[in-house]
C-alpha cells in the first residue's frame, strides 16, 4: 500500500486518493458536458434549420443528456470526493437522485430510438419526409 502525505502531514491511502482523483474527474467531465449541451440547445433553438421533427427530437435527446449528467455535477462527484458517511449515500435523497439518473437515461434511449425512426422514415420516404 502506497501512502501519500498531504501539506498538513496527514496519511492519503490510496483508496483516498482514487476517491478524489474520481470525484474531481466526475464535476470535470459532467460541468463539460452540461455545457456542450445547453451551447447546443441554445443553437438549436436559434438555427431555424433544425425547427423540423429532426430538431425536437435532437432538443429531447440533449434535455435527456443533460439530466442524466448534471447530477454529477452536485451528487455523484461530490459524494465520491468528500467520501460521506452511509447515511447520506444510502437514504431517501440518494435514491430519488438515482431514479432521476435512470429516468433521463431511459429518456435518451428512447430518443436514440426515436432518431433511429425519423431517420428510416426520411430515408424510406424522402419525397413526403418533411
Amino acid at each position: 500500500m502506497t501512502i501519500a502525505y498531504n501539506a498538513s502531514l496527514t496519511k492519503l491511502n490510496d483508496a483516498t486518493i482514487e476517491s478524489i482523483f474520481s470525484g474531481a474527474i466526475l464535476v470535470m467531465t459532467g460541468s463539460a458536458s452540461s455545457l456542450v449541451s445547453i451551447i447546443v440547445m441554445i443553437m438549436i433553438i436559434k438555427t431555424p434549420m433544425f425547427h423540423n421533427s429532426f430538431g425536437y427530437i435532437c432538443f429531447c435527446q440533449l434535455i435527456a443528456d443533460f439530466g442524466a449528467v448534471f447530477p454529477n455535477v452536485f451528487w455523484t462527484g461530490p459524494v465520491t470526493l468528500f467520501n460521506p458517511d452511509d447515511s447520506i449515500t444510502k437514504g431517501y435523497y440518494a435514491a430519488r437522485v438515482g431514479q432521476l439518473i435512470h429516468f433521463f437515461w431511459y429518456e435518451s434511449i428512447y430518443c436514440h430510438l426515436l432518431v433511429a425512426i425519423n431517420r428510416f422514415i426520411a430515408v424510406t420516404w424522402p419525397l413526403s419526409y418533411k
